[in-house]
């Protein structure tokens, strides 16, 4: 069986870095052509077809349209990061929630089975409450200094482990800790890092 072979994956080039090529290519070949004395056109028509009079203007305008799209496109690539953060806290804070509101309904129909699987119970109570913080903190606040939070929260948290005699709250700190922690790997290391705004 004959063997097909892979398509590589072409990246698309910015709209902003094909102004630029463009416009130094232009400049390039204005350079090559030599000097010129602008005074030998008789019309305006002349002069702005002419390499020299009217292609280093052209540069120069081309390169400023080019920082301009990359300055653009720059901050479409971060409101985006940040909206996919916004739903992935929104979705998360939902979800558990929802968990909640199913280990709640079980607990008033079956409560010594729900306090026996009572461990997602506190694992979701510590993520809603988790993804409540980190929303909080971006609508009031935006992404600078969150990463600093959560890294206060997460050191602070396990150097003083809870060990009260309620093992409920033991519990919950633990929980706690691990959702301030999942928080903030996914918000340095994870798929929606944010890493240089924060």
């Amino acid at each position: 069986m004959a063997k097909v072979a892979k398509r590589s994956k072409v990246q698309p080039v910015a709209e902003w870095k094909v102004q630029a090529m463009a416009a130094q290519a232009a400049f390039d070949a204005s350079y090559l052509a030599g000097p010129c004395d602008a005074q030998e056109h008789s019309t305006q028509t002349e002069a702005e077809a002419c390499p020299m009079c009217a292609q280093p203007l052209t540069y120069e305008g081309a390169m400023d349209e080019a920082h301009t799209l990359a300055l653009q496109e720059d901050q479409d690539r971060v409101q985006g990061r940040y909206n996919r953060v916004v739903e992935h806290f929104t979705r998360q804070h939902a979800d558990a929630k929802d968990r909640i509101d199913k280990w709640a309904a079980r607990l008033a129909k079956y409560p010594a089975s729900a306090f026996e699987w009572a461990g997602s119970a506190f694992e979701a109570a510590g993520r809603h409450e988790v993804a409540a913080v980190v929303l909080q903190w971006l609508e009031t606040r935006g992404p600078v200094g969150l990463r600093a939070r959560l890294q206060y929260e997460v050191a602070t948290r396990a150097s003083s482990t809870s060990s009260s005699t309620s093992q409920a709250h033991n519990l919950m700190e633990r929980c706690r800790l691990a959702a301030y922690a999942r928080a903030l790997e996914t918000l340095t290391g994870g798929w929606l890092s944010m890493t240089g705004l924060l």
